[in-house]
């Protein structure tokens, strides 16, 4: 498709291009991070018969058709539906976070507090999952529910230091666990086979938050930074001129000044030279547009 990133009109592709062929994804493609690996597949001989044996021509059930791929729901030409067309559907699911995923480390509700520790050091973890089969979560030990029980009895045994844990779905919005993972601090993450496949701390919400919002800072210092150095080494009638010469924005000072006008200025040769930087005019000017657009993608 030639697209260098997944936004929601690419997603939107992918779906509506699966659809036609009459293919899905497992897990669904939208609910999980970029580089998470899914598998591409089609309905079953059995469902096809299914289907073909109850379906009736010309009469409809009122019913909307589960979703079994990223695709959103089947288009209406409608009310306000039609004039919502091109936003997108899907948030961002439990499933774009990296580790929701990436499998866990886990110990069964017969180990010993050796193991547990041996595991939770080796990996840097402050808990970890008790699993009795891949579906069967059991709990969690942690660092906290470990210290509470040994203060309570010093012999005591490990089955005394598991604790209630959490599960939540890898589709799931994550707005809406945002609540519960503030008050329990981690989630186990069930994937499309009801497995438990991976964990979510505070700590990765933090920093997928992080990897999203820092360019909008970088790209504003960047914006102040370009208009003081155009404001102190640039005549503003020169700069007028090359970013409203028709006067119909009525620029009067460096400050009403948008991003796309650096641009121009500083793809201005003369202009560029006034500056005396001794770097590439047509590199610095490709740079820092790929920098514009990767905050705003």
């Amino acid at each position: 498709m030639g697209a260098s990133r997944r936004g929601y009109l690419i997603s939107e592709q992918i779906a509506s291009e699966l659809t036609n062929h009459g293919l899905f994804t497992v897990p669904d493609f939208a609910a999980v991070g970029i580089d998470d690996r899914v598998t591409l597949t089609g309905p079953s001989v059995e469902s096809e018969d299914a289907e073909s044996e109850t379906a009736e021509p010309e009469a409809t059930t009122g019913q909307a058709e589960p979703r079994t791929t990223g695709a959103p729901a089947p288009a209406t030409t409608s009310g306000d539906e039609e004039e919502d067309k091109g936003e997108p559907i899907q948030g961002q699911t439990v499933g774009n976070l990296p580790s929701a995923l990436r499998g866990v480390v886990s110990v069964t509700s017969s180990a010993n507090f050796k193991e547990a520790f041996t595991k939770m050091q080796l990996n840097g973890y402050s808990q970890l999952p008790v699993l009795d089969g891949t579906r069967n979560l059991q709990g969690a030990i942690t660092w906290e529910s470990i210290a509470q029980a040994r203060y309570k009895d010093s012999r005591a045994p490990f089955s005394q230091a598991i604790v209630k844990a959490h599960d939540v779905s890898y589709a799931d919005h994550l707005i809406d666990v945002l609540s519960y993972l503030e008050q329990y601090g981690f989630l186990l993450v069930r994937d499309q086979t009801k497995q438990i496949a991976g964990i979510i701390t505070i700590a990765d919400v933090a920093a997928e938050y992080g990897a999203t919002a820092r360019p909008f800072p970088l790209i504003g210092d960047l914006d102040r930074q370009l208009r003081r150095v155009i404001a102190e080494g640039l005549d503003l009638q020169e700069v007028i001129t090359l970013c409203d010469p028709d006067k119909l924005r009525n620029i009067t000072s460096f400050g009403q000044m948008s991003y796309g006008d650096y641009q121009r200025v500083l793809s201005n040769q003369q202009q560029w030279d006034k500056l005396g930087w001794p770097l590439d005019r047509k590199s610095f000017v490709a740079a820092s547009t790929s920098c514009a657009r990767s905050a705003t993608s």
